[in-house]
């Protein structure tokens, strides 16, 4: 909502405190059962009815930004509705015998069906298109699995997410619309507690590499492509108790 710009040649960026508020209707089922020490199951369904969501977009070639190659705002899309189910495990292994007395793990789940409308004016004259609800993914996926025992606490997860979509272009032309690739990305973490006070912590992030890729329309029409790597940290944390 900030009513800043930042304009670099044709290219510009801007706030729009117009927006209007986001608001939303929300109806959510469900059942979950504990197991044992630590653990539960659990399953939802939901159904969410919004107005005014907020989307990013580019104005690029119409009004007063027809000669940018770039217009980047945000407007209020008109109505927008999201069901789905989630669907979640976890568990400590302490019943199991030593050494699998120290496993862990935990599972969740989450797949949606959205449906969002948008309108403007393109020529003089009013328009209107279905678009997927920005930034929600159809899938989202989170496993982990670890082990405590002693000293020693480790942690392997996996967070998936599907496509989604990022920016919505010419309103009278879907292809150009920006969509975020789906990414899947490895993380592994361990502690190690020397004292009380001293622990020794080792964390490896983004095991796989995975790059955030953004394409337009089609996924061989790449927008934007951003590879991070692989990071790594060694650190010794002491606590004063």
């Amino acid at each position: 909502m900030a009513p800043g710009f930042i304009i670099d040649g044709d290219e510009a960026e801007f706030g729009n405190p117009d927006l209007n508020p986001l608001t939303s209707s929300n109806l959510d089922l469900g059942i979950e059962r504990r197991l044992g020490y630590a653990g539960v199951v659990s399953a939802y369904v939901f159904r969410k009815d919004i107005d005014n969501f907020v989307y990013e977009t580019d104005l690029a070639g119409s009004g007063i930004w027809a000669d940018f190659d770039e217009a980047k705002t945000y407007a209020n899309g008109n109505k927008a509705k999201i069901s789905g189910l989630e669907l979640a495990y976890a568990r400590s292994f302490r019943h199991l015998p030593a050494p699998w007395n120290g496993l862990l793990f935990s599972a969740n789940a989450t797949f949606t069906d959205s449906d969002a409308s948008i309108s403007s004016f393109s020529d003089g004259a009013a328009v209107s298109r279905d678009i997927p609800l920005p930034s929600q993914s159809d899938v989202t996926v989170n496993l982990m699995l670890g082990y405590e025992a002693g000293p020693w606490s480790l942690r392997l997860a996996a967070n998936h997410k599907s496509k989604y979509l990022l920016e919505v272009s010419d309103i009278t032309d879907a292809d150009q619309d920006l969509y975020v690739d789906a990414q899947t990305q490895y993380d592994f973490a361990a502690r190690y507690k020397i004292s009380k006070r001293l622990q020794l912590a080792f964390e490896a992030l983004n095991l796989s590499n995975e790059h955030y890729y953004v394409y337009s329309g089609q996924r061989d029409l790449n927008a934007q492509h951003e590879a991070y790597g692989r990071t790594y940290k060694l650190s010794l944390k002491l606590t004063d108790f």
